[in-house]
């Protein structure tokens, strides 16, 4: 299996897209003045930017970098903390595998004597530069991304900064000079479709989050695609189903839109033999809804998933999925900031881990195979 560079869109870079160095004098009341909000809304933007609409935080991010501002408190939170401090940048604060990554992070992170400051971009580019920035700007000790847009993962001196080194966990990446630690995407979602396809499927449905957006969505389409093309099967464009799964989404709404897209993929003009989902967590509001049109897994539908849920073993019929080793990728961000306090920042560090095929029983030939 050979694969294939992901041909990502390149984003030209404008002088009026330039974040200028921060105005000291600039306030919340100015951006609040500027978009014509209060200043409570601009607070809530940095602190709790779910609960801004949409529309409105983007134009007070895009009003807060046109002037400058960087978050006050943030430099209150780190001026009254005498550790040195990891910034932690995350596209949802709710996916089960950065969860499990976080809790064990963060207890290595106090055993190292730092502390963690975690910040969410749902997936937002601006957000993401916004908040390399301001953790650069306030002399972090290094920087820890889940999760990255294509637009930044395009911005490589951004990335490749010297003085606040930046790691990205959960997937591994292409560019052999950006740092990372986690597992092949590309590759687990290739063999999960080959899997599939040996059974005899060839009619095969993708869940898949914005792979127009997100690096790690991009990873996992294209490996489904390559896979498929491989072995000379048409790729059909209404078999791959967009959620927001890079987004802030809490787990019962996770399982909801893993059934709301079930109930999609039943309903296509020709419907597929087996389909393929981003976690276990989404795999069970699939297998749910699957259920309750009275039709059998695997006899009538194949599910398979990414990423092992920890009840996914007892649920029936059991989840075929993909293990991913969470808390070995904890361990080597440890590893990764250890390098930097003996004073070897580390550039082109690289840690990939294997993945593991879960084999279990809601995997099985086609009907009509």
């Amino acid at each position: 299996m050979k694969e294939k560079s992901l041909s990502l869109p390149s984003f030209p870079t404008t002088q009026r897209e330039r974040a200028p160095r921060p105005t000291k004098n600039v306030t919340m009341q100015q951006i609040a003045d500027l978009c014509h909000v209060s200043k409570i809304t601009v607070g809530r933007t940095f602190l709790h930017p779910e609960q801004v609409r949409p529309r409105t935080r983007q134009r007070i991010l895009e009003a807060a970098e046109k002037l400058g501002y960087t978050y006050n408190a943030l430099a209150a939170t780190l001026g009254q903390s005498r550790k040195p401090f990891v910034g932690l940048i995350a596209s949802s604060g709710n996916d089960s595998q950065f969860k499990s990554i976080l809790r064990a992070t963060q207890s290595m992170i106090r055993e190292e004597g730092l502390d963690l400051l975690l910040g969410n971009t749902e997936l937002s580019s601006q957000q993401e530069k916004l908040l390399i920035n301001r953790y650069i700007q306030y002399q972090a000790l290094g920087i820890v991304m889940y999760g990255i847009t294509l637009e930044t993962f395009q911005q490589r001196q951004l990335l490749l900064n010297a003085a606040c080194p930046i790691l990205l966990i959960g997937d591994s990446v292409t560019d052999s000079k950006i740092n990372c630690a986690g597992v092949d995407i590309y590759k687990a979602s290739y063999q999960m479709t080959e899997y599939l396809i040996r059974f005899g499927h060839r009619n095969i449905a993708l869940l898949c989050g914005r792979h127009d957006i997100s690096y790690r969505s991009a990873r996992r389409f294209q490996g489904y695609r390559d896979s498929l093309e491989h072995y000379g099967i048409a790729f059909r464009p209404e078999n791959v189903i967009i959620t927001d799964s890079d987004l802030n989404t809490r787990e019962n709404d996770i399982i909801s839109s893993g059934y709301q897209a079930m109930d999609k993929i039943l309903h296509l003009p020709s419907r597929p033999t087996a389909v393929m989902f981003p976690s276990d967590m989404f795999a069970l509001g699939g297998l749910l809804h699957t259920q309750m049109q009275g039709l059998d897994v695997p006899r009538d539908l194949s599910i398979v998933s990414m990423h092992e849920y920890t009840l996914s073993s007892w649920i029936r019929p059991s989840l075929t999925t993909i293990r991913v080793p969470e808390e070995d990728i904890a361990s080597l961000t440890i590893d990764f900031f250890r390098e930097i306090l003996t004073g070897s920042p580390p550039s082109g560090w690289q840690k990939i881990l294997p993945t593991e095929l879960v084999i279990r029983d809601s995997c099985a030939a086609p009907r009509n195979a």
